[in-house]
């Protein structure tokens, strides 16, 4: 599949489909003895407090597909248990910019707490985010993104 570009929301539809396990991935069932067809689908019963992402860009993942994220994440329908909440709030994010998971650099971005301001962090250097979605949103290739409830 050749995907230029998805949505953090894609991710977790992807995320919650019935997956066939069968063949070379079959399960092994402990209470028959053997191994057998089944199916494996990822649901979140709570959400915790906070809630780390890691966007898989490794081996056998194209590298550079562009992953859309937001500052507010509702994950209401994805939550069982919806009572506990669903909404987050973006508080940091880990960012690569290089040709490859092999060579490049890494960036942080976090959400100052006390006055809710965007700080870049470039190996010793910290810098202000005047304006997050140019800066970050619309240019960033996040690795991991740290949302909070």
């Amino acid at each position: 599949m050749n995907i230029n570009e998805v949505n953090i929301q894609d991710c977790f539809e992807y995320d919650r489909k019935i997956t066939e396990m069968s063949g070379q991935n079959a399960m092994y069932c402990n209470y028959c003895r053997r191994t057998t067809t089944s199916s494996n689908r990822t649901l979140l019963f709570t959400g915790p407090e906070i809630l780390i992402i890691i966007l898989n860009r490794g081996k056998g993942i194209q590298y550079n597909v562009k992953c859309n994220f937001f500052e507010d994440l509702n994950l209401q329908g994805y939550i069982s248990m919806s009572e506990t909440g669903c909404y987050y709030k973006l508080i940091g994010i880990i960012t690569h910019i290089g040709e490859s998971g092999m060579a490049g650099h890494f960036i942080a971005y976090c959400r100052n707490p006390i006055n809710n301001n965007w700080n870049k962090y470039n190996d010793s250097i910290v810098t202000p985010v005047n304006n997050f979605k140019s800066e970050v949103i619309d240019f960033a290739m996040p690795y991991l993104l740290f949302y909070k409830k």
